[in-house]
């Protein structure tokens, strides 16, 4: 097997394809597929600009979302199906997933569709794509109507 820097590791199998191995406080990209009032439960696409070869698995837990009010926390308005997130490894969890945190502030949804769907038929997309207006909201640039969500701060680094 052929080393690159870490924590990347070429396959000198696959032509130059990259195998990412995730550890403990890396930053990972991530789509939320599903939430529970306790989880959302998340499919982990990237470690930092680097995409992933094959998705894992990923549970960010309600305690896991904020620092701050954790009492208060409600997954449903934090993450919706659909967003993207970014998202920090806290654990290796078992076999088939990996725990997650968005609790700093440059953790959380990236990427997000308002909930109404568009006028155009485009149902099948979600709505249109929204943008942050705090840490907690985000808005429908046309509509101008906001929804709940853990937004992450704009990283001021470029990749």
């Amino acid at each position: 097997m052929l080393r690159v820097s870490n924590p990347y590791k070429a396959d000198a199998d696959h032509a130059g394809a990259q195998n990412v191995v995730l550890a403990v406080g890396h930053v990972v990209t991530t789509r939320v597929l599903r939430i529970t009032s306790k989880q959302a439960h998340v499919e982990i696409l990237a470690l930092g600009s680097v995409v992933l070869r094959q998705t894992c698995q990923g549970i960010i837990k309600k305690e896991d979302v904020s620092d701050q009010d954790i009492d208060r926390i409600e997954i449903p308005r934090c993450f919706r199906p659909g967003d993207i997130v970014r998202a920090r490894v806290v654990s290796l969890g078992d076999s088939r997933q990996y725990y997650l945190k968005t609790a700093e502030s440059e953790l959380g949804v990236v990427y997000a569709r308002s909930q109404t769907q568009l006028e155009e038929g485009r149902a099948e997309g979600g709505g249109r794509v929204m943008v942050p207006v705090s840490w907690e909201a985000m808005m429908d640039p046309v509509t101008k109507a906001t929804e709940p969500r853990k937004v992450a701060k704009p990283s001021a680094k470029t990749d």
